[in-house]
């Protein structure tokens, strides 16, 4: 499967235009944004020290309240990351 097989939906937070990626250097799942105003792309860490074993079908990001938030469903379950200092890894 290629990427066109798996469109992501963006999320628009802080000026920017934020949504979910594989970095394959690093074999880390990655949030990636692109700054509207600075016009530069930025790769961020996962919430979690190491990033997090997810299925893209299963976990996007999104605005919550006034925090950029990640969302993941496995077994039933939905763990939900708010992320509370922007472009800080330990948030």
């Amino acid at each position: 499967m290629n990427e066109s097989d798996n469109p992501r939906v963006w999320s628009l937070f802080n000026g920017a235009i934020h949504w979910l990626d594989f970095n394959s250097d690093t074999s880390m799942n990655v949030i990636v944004s692109f700054d509207l105003a600075e016009r530069k792309l930025l790769e961020m860490s996962m919430p979690m020290p190491g990033g997090f074993d997810i299925d893209p079908k299963f976990c996007d990001l999104w605005v919550f309240g006034e925090f950029l938030s990640l969302w993941s469903m496995k077994n039933d379950t939905v763990e939900i990351w708010v992320i509370k200092e922007y472009k800080v890894h330990s948030s």
